[in-house]
């Protein structure tokens, strides 16, 4: 796993589906220029007015040797780079309309991997070499799907046919069967001149003819969902060039331990993909700092298996420039030598030459120790793994397997609402919310987000069209569910929904659309919401409204017209007020037979349950039963509907209804004694024409 450390954030991420579709990519292979110096770490070296590799027939990829003779380069744990990489130049890029490997004739990142080891009459291998690669691609082929080592990383990568969709790369190998030549190393023209100590050289030219000659002689096939490896005995150099290994001449003794290529059959125009793998110098070719390590026994074998590693992985996403960083270097190269904290240690005989057994791969079951590769995603949100544990530096992007990001949830946002133009800043409240990579409201991705902390984000809502959305948060492994609680509203524009929020709580009902248009665009110009409630508040509809509230919630029934008509030209004429309406409905025979049972004591009771929400204690019972035989019913109910915990309760409901929560205890306080004098309406009015109201009208009703 992925030491993880929080850094900058985008909205890149490997987040949409697999689809995958038939597509037609034009590949040109443009003429090469007669020498492209390589670079000491792979990929042609970076520089001004470096072209672009081609597609095909440009070795790339190299795995840089790390002896003494070349360095490894310095890093620093603020920088997060590759000590053995120092030129790479991260993140990796698409080149437009470029396939991967498989992307033309099978599924995106299919490949069909075959072993072709080749050693001619006096050369070998050891016993055991094939066996543990053989073994190594069966494994690989074997946990092809899973989520569960270095080969997965690339499933986040894709390729895009011109106007098309991501077709990502599926993990999908297969293991070709053990190819043995026997050909003689015999060059195709002046040929590689072997350093001492080493027999015969192959440069690159005599490889792609054995490349081309195997295949053509046992039936094999050459197209993009091919990979031949092509593995050398001991005492065999390899060059990319003629002549002696040298600055211009990159070879396996001076510059690197491994690459791959391709190029186009002379006759058929077929594509091939081959990797040259020369038999692993320990000295150069393994871990720098812990030393080779042999998990399978054999320390050339297990070396040589992390090179096959990173060429394939590199020849899955870049066989044709398809995946590379501003300076041309793939996804196996921004990871050279880097391992990670190791899983543990197989025990087993090292052999000779190695100094450990540990392994950093658990392939169906199989015990190895490779490189990591690059993770586009993990190194936007900052995750890489430790060099080694002896070497401390962590490298963004560089992981064993695939980190598995926990699910994030949204579980609050507030405010709920916006304008529609957007720019609201929206807190969000969730878990898992550390590496996010996007927030979107809806389809539109945020006009950029702040993370607070793992469970809170700030972001800033995108123009969006009116209507209900929901907010989501990804990172590079899942996206939050959708809830109830993650909906953020996109309000009609201007005060339209203030002018229906108002209509509905002081008239009953919405405007109609000539009203709603009159007042919207009179309040958008400057018009006073002062005007306007009172406007609203002075009509008779509002005393109907009142009224018939009333009638519903003190009789349990609507009034008929002539009733509220009655009732409205008392309280429009200021005869009486709608306190005083209430209390006339409390102290009829009707509330007092259905409400009350037909006894004093039952209607005190009632009254205390509709007016102050609770049952009378055995006292007050007592004392207001004889109160009523006194004063009468409507004097008893006027002091309970006037009384300070009365007032006080109806104003906690104007706010609940208002402003969707209580007072504090000194407004309502406050209240409680103003509305004694100025009615109920006074605090209608004076909530109506509040920003807070105003504010909240955008999500009661956008």
């Amino acid at each position: 796993m992925g030491t993880r450390t929080p850094g900058p954030r985008s909205a890149f991420g490997r987040l949409a589906g697999l689809t995958v579709l038939v597509v037609t990519f034009a590949l040109v292979a443009p003429s090469l220029p007669s020498a492209t110096a390589a670079g000491p770490q792979g990929g042609a070296a970076p520089g001004p007015g470096i072209p672009k590799p081609a597609p095909v027939n440009t070795p790339r990829g190299l795995v840089p040797r790390n002896d003494a003779a070349h360095p490894r380069g310095l890093a620093t744990t603020a920088n997060q780079s590759n000590p053995s990489c120092s030129d790479c130049a991260p993140p990796l890029t698409y080149s437009p309309n470029t396939p991967v490997m498989g992307g033309l004739t099978a599924t995106p990142g299919e490949a069909t991997i075959t072993p072709v080891f080749w050693a001619p009459s006096g050369y070998s291998f050891p016993s055991s070499y094939k066996t543990i690669i053989d073994g190594y691609l069966t494994n690989v082929a074997a946990a092809s799907g899973t989520n569960s080592n270095v080969f997965s990383i690339a499933q986040q990568y894709y390729q895009q046919p011109t106007g098309g969709l991501h077709q990502y790369i599926h993990y999908l190998v297969h293991a070709g069967s053990e190819l043995d030549v026997t050909d003689p190393f015999t060059a195709t023209d002046a040929g590689c001149i072997a350093d001492s100590g080493f027999s015969a050289c192959v440069d690159d030219a005599t490889l792609q003819a054995e490349v081309h000659t195997a295949t053509t002689t046992h039936g094999l096939v050459e197209d993009d969902a091919h990979l031949y490896l092509v593995f050398f005995p001991p005492g065999v150099e390899t060059c990319q060039g003629t002549g002696a290994a040298s600055g211009s001449n990159p070879c396996s003794t001076n510059i690197y331990c491994a690459y791959h290529s391709g190029f186009n059959d002379p006759v058929s125009a077929d594509i091939a993909i081959y990797a040259n793998q020369p038999y692993p110098d320990l000295n150069g070719c393994t871990d720098g700092i812990n030393g080779p390590q042999a998990p399978n026994g054999d320390a050339e074998a297990d070396a040589q298996v992390s090179l096959i590693s990173h060429e394939a992985s590199e020849a899955i996403t870049d066989t044709f420039g398809a995946w590379m960083d501003a300076h041309f270097y793939e996804n196996g190269d921004e990871c050279s030598y880097v391992y990670g904290t190791p899983l543990g240690s197989t025990g087993v005989t090292p052999g000779p030459g190695a100094t450990g057994t540990a392994y950093n791969q658990t392939i169906n079951g199989g015990h190895y120790y490779t490189q990591d590769e690059f993770s586009d995603a993990e190194y936007f949100a900052n995750v890489g793994d430790l060099v080694t544990p002896t070497y401390p530096v962590s490298v963004a992007g560089c992981l064993q397997r695939p980190y598995v990001y926990p699910t994030p949830t949204v579980t609050h946002v507030s405010p709920a609402a916006g304008p529609q133009a957007g720019v609201t800043n929206v807190t969000i409240t969730g878990t898992n919310l550390t590496n996010i990579l996007s927030v979107d409201f809806g389809t539109a991705h945020a006009g950029g987000w702040s993370v607070v902390s793992d469970t809170e984000i700030i972001a800033s809502s995108p123009p969006h069209a009116a209507g209900t959305v929901d907010v989501t948060v990804s990172n590079p492994d899942h996206v939050s569910a959708t809830t109830s609680a993650d909906h953020f509203t996109y309000a009609r524009s201007g005060s339209q929904p203030y002018v229906t929020t108002a209509y509905l709580d002081l008239l009953g009902r919405a405007p109609t659309a000539s009203r709603l248009a009159y007042w919207s665009s009179n309040l958008d110009h400057g018009g006073s919401r002062t005007a306007f409630i009172a406007n609203l508040t002075g009509s008779s509809t509002h005393v109907d409204h009142i009224i018939t509230g009333l009638y519903q919630t003190i009789l349990g029934r609507s009034p008929s017209a002539a009733s509220l008509s009655g009732w409205e030209q008392k309280v429009t004429t200021k005869k009486m007020t709608t306190a005083q309406v209430a209390v006339a409905f409390y102290a009829t025979t009707e509330y007092f037979t259905h409400a009350g049972a037909g006894n004093t004591a039952g209607w005190v009771t009632s009254l205390y349950h509709h007016i102050l929400g609770r049952a009378p204690s055995a006292s007050s019972l007592a004392y207001w039963v004889g109160r009523t035989a006194s004063l009468g019913r409507t004097s008893v109910a006027s002091q309970l509907y006037q009384s300070s915990e009365g007032r006080g309760d109806r104003v906690n409901a104007v706010y609940q209804q208002f402003l969707l929560r209580l007072p504090d205890a000194a407004t309502r306080t406050a209240w409680a004694g103003a509305i004694l004098t100025g009615g109920d309406d006074a605090l209608m009015r004076h909530l109506a024409i509040s920003t807070e109201y105003v504010n909240l009208a955008i999500i009661r009703n956008p």
